[in-house]
């Protein structure tokens, strides 16, 4: 891996709807959250200004012998930007109800 990944454990409880936002701003500061909350954080330095978005995957990793996520994928939203915790949490409120969370 180059840097980038962002180990915090097993954060997915099958049979229920968990809200993930990873995050990556300009120095290269990475943040994960779970349902509003940030559950990991790691500074990957000035390498992200190497990252490629040419080859995208949602739900499935592009690292040989890894599968597919066997599961639902509800929304995703890409920005520009780095969102903020207190965007996260915006982000995750706005669509909770929905989820029954």
């Amino acid at each position: 891996m180059n840097g980038y990944d962002l180990a915090v454990g097993n954060v997915l409880s099958p049979g229920s709807w968990v809200n993930i936002v990873g995050t990556v701003d300009g120095s290269g500061l990475m943040n994960l959250y779970e349902n509003g909350a940030l559950i990991g954080t790691k500074n990957a330095g000035t390498n992200v200004a190497n990252l490629s978005f040419s080859n995208n995957y949602i739900g499935k990793s592009n690292w040989a012998g890894d599968s597919t996520w066997d599961g639902k994928i509800s929304n995703v939203q890409i920005y520009n930007r780095a969102l903020t915790a207190s965007e996260a949490t915006q982000n995750f409120n706005a669509v909770r109800s929905r989820y029954g969370m």
